[in-house]
């Protein structure tokens, strides 16, 4: 890894709520577009950034509404699913998605929501 650190995300707006898992995949809210949606990222082992996952970081859900509070959790491949608060509509949802089974950036993973009527 690099001596002086290693920058996850640098995008405008605030970046919060970090989670770190494993050998190193990071999940966070993210305000780079106004409001809060959920970004991902995977960093290998040396310390680089996996070339399968974007540079600025996974857009693990960017609906509107705000999403907010993510938390990981490891599976047992290597990678992990991402939790997190949905303000979506009518609802207040726990969201659950992994970003991948093979922890590459693929849409086709199942999505769960939690919630109850606000």
């Amino acid at each position: 890894w690099p001596v002086s650190g290693l920058v996850v995300c640098d995008q405008p707006g605030t970046q919060n709520e970090a989670r770190v898992i494993g050998l190193a995949m990071f999940a966070w809210s993210d305000r780079r577009a106004g409001g809060s949606d959920i970004y991902a990222q995977l960093i290998r082992p040396d310390g680089s950034r996996s070339p399968d996952w974007p540079a600025t970081g996974l857009a693990v859900c960017t609906v509107a509404g705000d999403q907010y509070s993510p938390l990981l959790a490891p599976n047992l491949v290597g990678g992990g699913f991402v939790v997190w608060k949905d303000e979506r509509a009518l609802f207040g949802a726990s969201q659950f998605q992994p970003p991948s089974s093979s922890c590459s950036p693929t849409r086709r993973s199942a999505r769960l929501s939690v919630g109850r009527p606000k």
